[in-house]
């Protein structure tokens, strides 16, 4: 991730994660800035600052997707993608299709496998909402950036 596309994902995480959460309905248990105990137990989430959760996020969520080599806007849905539903179920709706790296005909290919996906979660009853809530605020951000070229 260069510069610009750091502050960009950096920015988008901060807003839709926030800081330091411990909801007792959430699996994942503590969480901050998307990091939650149950996929890191060794990390000390009060503790995270953004700059460490991005180098996670880089190394375990960003490489390993090969977000550098689409567009920023559709980088930016399949991370999100990533951190909310995991590495493998981005992988999924990448699978449906990346349309010859236009933004906008590339979202709305793979919007509906995500929002499938996610609605198959367990945790749809207690989540659900804020999470359709995020996936619309984070389209909109990308359609009034221009699609993130």
């Amino acid at each position: 991730m260069d510069g610009q596309v750091y502050r960009i994902v950096s920015d988008w995480i901060n807003h839709a994660e926030g800081g330091y959460v411990d909801n007792p309905k959430d699996p994942g248990g503590e969480t901050k800035y998307g990091i939650s105990k149950k996929a890191f137990p060794n990390i000390d989430i009060a503790s995270l600052t953004l700059d460490e959760a991005m180098t996670i996020y880089n190394n375990k969520y960003w490489k390993p997707l090969g977000l550098d080599k689409y567009p920023l806007g559709i980088s930016l849905f399949l991370f999100d993608t990533a951190v909310l539903q995991g590495v493998s179920t981005a992988l999924k709706v990448l699978r449906v299709g990346i349309d010859a790296n236009k933004v906008e005909n590339s979202i709305l290919k793979m919007l509906p496998m995500r929002l499938w996906l996610l609605a198959l979660s367990d945790d749809f009853r207690s989540f659900g909402e804020g999470w359709i809530n995020r996936i619309a605020d984070l389209i909109n951000r990308i359609n009034l950036s221009g699609g993130i070229k």
